[in-house]
């Protein structure tokens, strides 16, 4: 226990009091002779208090769903058991290191310094490029296909598009329609799975989308990615095209390579929507797909 402790008193001096004053401090005495001459001050400062506010708020929540999904703190020297896939690790693979860059930025713009900004920032930007390499090279080697897969479907600082629209479509989804989602415990933990959904309305990927927070292939058809105001859409979501009324090695093909990578891939089994409101027969073709991914 007192090793333990000694550990964690070690980390929080060296990266969040030690590391910082070194980064400013370094700034600072460029600004005094290298790039005394670069004014950044004035509009930058309310840039800066907007940029670091929020990453300290984002850098914060990063920290406690470390603590929360992994049943540790974030510390190199005492990893975790366990995959961190949930929360802001699913939309990011290193968020913490993202956002306690982003909060260095937003103070290298509220204090104006030149050389923070300009020289300090990128250099510690490259050397932070070097060690998320090789601690994902030592993840890789800890959690194998799992960690593989994750790195493939999640990036490192730009998010997916519909972790962006996720957010927006729940909120105007509970305002406009009153969605209410139940039984949240009853989603895996850890994908790959199927989301077999009932088909009412084209808004249907996106209630299931905003539901669960995660990020899903749907299978659509051919016809969607035809129309122009929904083909863009449909391809920066990955969605799975196939043809109408009949199976498709390529759309099988495509969600094999989907769950193989530990994705989720949505599925509406009645093969097109109910303008009843009653669920219609399913498709044979899909029950032939689910008997093809017995462990899924």
């Amino acid at each position: 226990m007192i090793h333990r402790s000694f550990i964690i008193i070690i980390y929080v001096v060296l990266f969040w009091l030690i590391l910082p004053a070194v980064l400013v401090f370094s700034g600072l005495l460029l600004d005094r002779s290298v790039t005394s001459g670069i004014n950044v001050s004035g509009i930058c400062i309310p840039a800066g208090i907007t940029v670091a506010s929020i990453s300290a708020v984002m850098l914060f929540v990063s920290i406690t769903q470390f603590r929360r999904f992994g049943q540790e703190l974030p510390i190199s020297a005492l990893p975790p058991d366990r995959m961190i896939l949930n929360g802001l690790f699913g939309v990011w693979r290193h968020p913490i290191y993202l956002f306690y860059f982003l909060l260095i930025l937003g103070c290298a713009l509220i204090i104006g310094s030149g050389g923070l900004l300009l020289v300090v920032l990128p250099v510690f930007a490259v050397l932070t490029g070097f060690y998320i390499a090789h601690e994902e090279r030592v993840l890789k080697k800890r959690f194998g296909r799992v960690y593989v897969n994750y790195r493939k479907r999640t990036p490192l600082v730009i998010p997916h598009l519909n972790y962006v629209v996720l957010p927006l479509a729940w909120l105007g989804f509970r305002w406009l329609f009153r969605l209410k989602v139940f039984h949240r415990e009853r989603i895996p933990r850890h994908p790959p799975f199927f989301v077999v959904a009932a088909h009412r309305s084209y808004l249907d990927p996106l209630f299931v989308s905003a539901a669960l927070g995660r990020r899903i292939h749907f299978v659509s058809t051919f016809e969607l990615f035809r129309q122009p105001l929904t083909s863009s859409f449909r391809a920066r979501q990955e969605g799975l095209r196939r043809p109408r009324f009949r199976s498709d090695v390529g759309t099988v093909r495509g969600i094999a390579d989907i769950l193989n990578i530990d994705g989720i891939v949505g599925i509406f089994p009645e093969g097109e929507r109910s303008w009843t409101g009653s669920t219609n027969t399913w498709k044979p073709e899909v029950l032939r797909l689910f008997r093809g991914f017995p462990d899924v």
